[in-house]
């Protein structure tokens, strides 16, 4: 494979990996954090417990 196509691909996978870790929007507290991640759902942190909440929309794919 040539060089140019090797460093796209890279790249190309570190925008994904990036993506799909990245929350798309957070609200933060004193003690509490809350994260609309793009796989699905909100992930809350109230006074160190973190929990999980998925979207409606989410159990309507499954």
């Amino acid at each position: 494979m040539r060089l140019e196509v090797l460093i796209t691909l890279v790249l190309g996978i570190a925008f994904i990996a990036l993506w799909f870790f990245t929350p798309i929007w957070a609200l933060k507290g004193l003690n509490y954090s809350m994260r609309l991640m793009p796989w699905g759902g909100f992930v809350t942190t109230l006074f160190g417990e973190s929990s999980l909440i998925p979207l409606p929309l989410t159990w309507g794919v499954w």
